[in-house]
């Protein structure tokens, strides 16, 4: 099966997704430079800091970012690394990667949000300009994160 062309959807997707990794590089670049001595390195279920570590470590997130955007993109452009079913059709089988491919998309603007916010609250918190990430962020990134793998289960059933 060959490369299906992306959508608008994906192509906007993308851009956001490659707009968040840089922002979030050149955010903790910039920042590293008037952070003093220690960041937040964890949080407890209250959104609070509960670990510090090197200001060094403010670069660490981004890189995840980047890595999983590097990811997520490079296995979108290989229809034939998805394992399909036996008797799924050609059509299915280019409907089933459209899908996935915009969902790999979707899951990386998920977690690539949520690692931009991180850093901004890691920089925001170790110069004193806020308490903690928020005692809902983490609950909503991981229902977030689970609603979506649970919506592309099942669609990814209803292929034929």
């Amino acid at each position: 099966m060959t490369n299906p062309p992306k959508s608008t959807v994906e192509k906007i997707l993308f851009t956001a997704n490659s707009v968040g990794v840089i922002g979030a590089l050149l955010y903790a670049i910039i920042a590293y430079f008037s952070l003093s001595g220690e960041i937040p390195t964890h949080y407890n279920f209250q959104g609070e800091p509960d670990q510090f570590g090197d200001k060094g470590f403010i670069l660490f997130i981004p890189c995840i970012a980047l890595f999983i955007f590097l990811l997520f993109t490079g296995l979108s452009h290989f229809p034939d690394g998805l394992t399909y079913p036996k008797n799924m059709s050609e059509e299915g089988k280019e409907k089933m990667f459209r899908f996935t491919r915009l969902m790999m998309q979707v899951l990386a603007f998920e977690i690539i949000s949520f690692l931009l916010y991180l850093t901004v609250m890691d920089v925001q918190i170790a110069q004193d300009n806020a308490k903690g990430i928020g005692t809902y962020t983490g609950y909503l990134f991981i229902a977030s994160v689970i609603i979506t793998v649970i919506a592309i289960m099942v669609t990814c059933r209803k292929f034929k």
